[in-house]
């Protein structure tokens, strides 16, 4: 019987979120289906893990700090060094007989995935599963567009809750993912029926809880808000209870609550899973993505946070938004506490959430992904692995030109320069990529012998052109050839990527 390996390549497993409670989920699935699981994470090589079942992937050789920066910020050489340290783990002798899924989760994660899956010949899928990629000063998402096109285009890139769009945000006038399961990356059931003392937690007036990260930015305001919501009702008691870590908000729990008579501050810290029978003491419930999801699944009102709106909520999941994680905001905390507690507006309503399936379900669907993903063994390797030299002016689009082309470089300068060093660079690994037939320019007069006119073009002994002018210029040199040699107009590359490091 052929091995199967599966490799997750994730976030930190030393606290808990929604990706690590879903890749300890669907780890326990697929061990009891035969997979033999690897995790392969961002963070220490040592320590306890919150979630007990992910202790097993620290014993087995910790974390790999290595996966937090992409493999074009290091050379060569060490980024064999680091894929020989995860190839040493996995210890594969017969990959013949052996079938590997690669799954990632990050912009960096995937960078990697991508490398050590053309070692192994394996299916690498990229899973959307952070909040924010355009303009964030933490990833690399928004300089490799290109790399989660051609993932796109393989239909290995896995949408959750429209992801995707917000991924490429026009790219390419891409709208809408190929592949799209949005109960895909899920967590595992993270509400079960396990014992609980009620004792811990005194019913008073109001049972406000919060589930979930603290470090997360919409916290603060709920915490503002329960503090808000006690000065302007003092005559009612609340239980202000937090489920998750809470030590990263103890100063403003001190400034909050200090002189709060009417606040009792109840801190569970982390609880896996969390017990079923906590929701029969909490009116409300502040949460956001999956947290919220799972609050409202057990019929309690749930205020859900924005990722884009940190200090206002779209209100109550099922009944002013069916957005867990980019609703529009709408309501101060305050406010949407009040709606609940005071004015009672959702008694008598009733939610249009549907009920959440057990997650070994969302799991299953996964192979319908498999199954439409592209059979062919094609990887994206050479953008990421060319180490980038910071006085680089673009990288050569290497995703968008097929192996063994014969190009034109049209429009002489810096850029068609860094294109030549880059194409030189990736021939000295092996078989060259493609070959440069000429350089063309409308100005030929003012470089050396090696640049040639535009009659150039009338020749037949090349596959594409690539122009290597930025922006508008570019489009209006597009439209220039095209008038030279119109049979051309669809092997003409006018996409200039800047560096963007």
């Amino acid at each position: 019987m052929p091995r199967k390996i599966y490799i997750f390549i994730t976030f930190g497993l030393h606290v808990i979120g929604g990706t690590q409670m879903y890749t300890a989920g669907k780890a326990e699935y697929l061990r009891k289906r035969g997979w033999q699981v690897y995790v392969f994470f961002a963070g220490p090589r040592e320590g306890t893990m919150p979630i007990p079942s992910l202790n097993q992937y620290v014993k087995s050789g910790g974390g790999l700090n290595f996966l937090l920066i992409p493999p074009y910020k290091r050379g060569i050489f060490e980024q064999e060094w680091c894929l020989k340290e995860m190839l040493g783990r996995l210890e594969i002798s017969d990959l013949k007989n052996t079938e590997i899924i690669i799954e990632s989760h990050q912009d960096s994660h995937g960078y990697w995935g991508e490398l050590l899956a053309s070692r192994l010949q394996a299916t690498h899928f990229f899973a959307c599963c952070m909040e924010v990629y355009r303009g964030s000063p933490y990833s690399y998402y928004e300089d490799n567009l290109d790399f989660f096109y051609f993932k796109w285009k393989r239909n290995e890139l896995i949408d959750e809750g429209g992801t995707v769009a917000k991924l490429f945000n026009g790219y390419k006038n891409i709208t809408a993912p190929l592949v799209e399961m949005p109960d895909t990356v899920r967590e595992q059931d993270a509400v079960q029926d396990v014992y609980f003392p009620l004792e811990k937690i005194p019913k008073l007036d109001w049972n406000i809880c919060h589930i979930g990260r603290a470090e997360k930015d919409y916290v603060e305001y709920v915490i503002t808000g329960v503090g808000a919501l006690a000065r302007r009702h003092p005559d009612k008691s609340i239980n202000f209870i937090m489920v998750g870590q809470a030590a990263v908000r103890k100063t403003l729990l001190e400034q909050t609550f200090a002189d709060l008579k009417n606040v009792r501050l109840t801190l569970l810290g982390d609880m896996v899973p969390i017990p079923r029978a906590l929701f029969s003491r909490v009116d409300v419930v502040c949460a956001i993505s999956q947290s919220a999801l799972f609050a409202a699944n057990e019929d309690v009102l749930t205020i859900c946070g924005s990722c884009t709106d940190e200090k206002r909520t779209p209100g109550v999941l099922g009944y002013d938004t069916e957005a867990s994680l980019y609703g529009e905001g709408t309501f101060s905390y305050l406010e949407a506490l009040e709606n609940v507690l005071v004015k009672k507006l959702y008694v008598g309503r009733k939610s249009s959430l549907p009920k959440l399936h057990p997650a070994e379900e969302a799991y299953e669907d996964f192979w319908k992904i498999v199954k439409v993903a592209s059979p062919v063994k094609e990887y994206f390797t050479e953008r990421l692995s060319r180490e980038r030299i910071r006085d680089w002016v673009a990288i050569f689009p290497f995703g968008l030109i097929e192996r063994n082309q014969r190009i034109i470089l049209f429009g002489e300068g810096k850029i068609s320069r860094d294109y030549r060093r880059q194409i030189e660079a990736q021939s000295k690994l092996g078989k060259p990529y493609c070959q440069v037939v000429a350089t063309v320019d409308e100005r030929p007069e003012e470089f050396d012998d090696t640049v040639v006119g535009v009659e150039r073009l009338k020749e037949n002994d090349y596959d594409m052109i690539v122009i290597c002018t930025p922006g508008e210029k570019g489009i209006a040199t597009y439209n220039a050839i095209v008038k030279i040699v119109p049979h051309m107009a669809n092997k003409i590359i006018c996409d200039f990527m800047p560096l963007g490091v």
